[in-house]
């Protein structure tokens, strides 16, 4: 997935519509980096719910949203780090606290950027199987 994420930037035509009106948005988006900003500690999870493919997901929207290049990168790089963990952690098996939600990022953000599968899905269903195939 590193490869195919790299440099990529969403596509103009996939942004959302706007809701607001320009200052508004911009009033919104200085709230929205200052919550971010505050719930981004520097040691994280790999996870949704606290973690990294959490902060790589609002990364991600942000790029989308705003067009930001620094977002995309640092979701790419926070995706990156979450996949790590997951291929050399033991981690659970769930969607907001385990290798299920990294997952789904990963193909969230691979589906919003026109890029193909990148096999780390497919990675993390051989994982979660071989996890329940251990738990029986």
């Amino acid at each position: 997935m590193r490869e195919e994420l790299e440099g990529m930037t969403t596509p103009p035509d996939s942004s959302p519509p706007r809701l607001l009106r320009a200052e508004q948005a911009a009033r919104y988006r200085g709230i929205l980096e200052d919550v971010v900003a505050a719930i981004r500690p520097p040691n994280r999870d790999a996870s949704v719910a606290h973690g990294l493919a959490g902060c790589a997901l609002l990364d991600h929207h942000e790029e989308r949203t705003y067009g930001s290049r620094a977002a995309g990168e640092r979701a790419t790089g926070l995706l990156n780090r979450a996949m790590d963990i997951v291929a050399t952690t033991r981690v659970g098996s769930s969607l907001y606290g385990g290798a299920v939600g990294v997952a789904w990022v990963v193909s969230h953000v691979e589906a919003n950027l026109g890029v193909e599968g990148s096999g780390a899905v497919g990675a993390v269903d051989d994982l979660v199987l071989e996890m329940l195939s251990a738990e029986s």
